[in-house]
C-alpha cells in the first residue's frame, strides 16, 4: 500500500477547480495555508511540480494535468461508493401502530 495521503490529491482538485489557493479554501472549507501545505506535501512525495503559479493564478502542470484527471476518477467512484452503499444498514424493522378514530378504521 502507498504512504501516501490520498486527502492531499482533493486539495489538488480543488485548487485546479478553483485556479487559487484562497478558492480551494472555500471550495473546501479549510484554511488558505492548509490548501498551499497539502499542494506542497503533495509536491514534494512526489517529486513534481504540479501547478504554475502566474499572476495569482494557479495553472496545472503536465503532471499536474494527469494528477487532477486521476483526481476527479477517484472522486467519481467515491460518489459511486456513497451511493451504493450509505443507509444500507438503516432498513425499516419491527412493528408499526397507526391510531385512527373509528370511522376511518372501519371504512379501510
Amino acid at each position: 500500500m502507498l504512504d501516501r495521503n490520498w486527502d492531499d490529491l482533493r486539495h489538488v482538485l480543488a485548487a485546479a477547480r478553483a485556479r487559487s489557493l484562497a478558492g480551494a479554501a472555500r471550495l473546501l472549507g479549510v484554511n488558505q495555508t492548509t490548501v498551499a501545505r497539502r499542494i506542497a506535501r503533495a509536491e514534494r512525495d512526489w517529486g513534481v511540480r504540479l501547478f504554475e503559479r502566474t499572476a495569482g493564478a494557479l495553472v496545472p502542470t503536465e503532471a499536474g494535468a494527469t494528477a487532477v484527471g486521476e483526481a476527479e476518477r477517484i472522486e467519481r467512484a467515491m460518489q459511486a461508493v456513497d451511493g451504493r452503499i450509505t443507509g444500507r444498514d438503516d432498513l425499516a424493522a419491527g412493528s408499526v401502530r397507526l391510531t385512527t378514530v373509528p370511522i376511518i378504521a372501519n371504512r379501510i
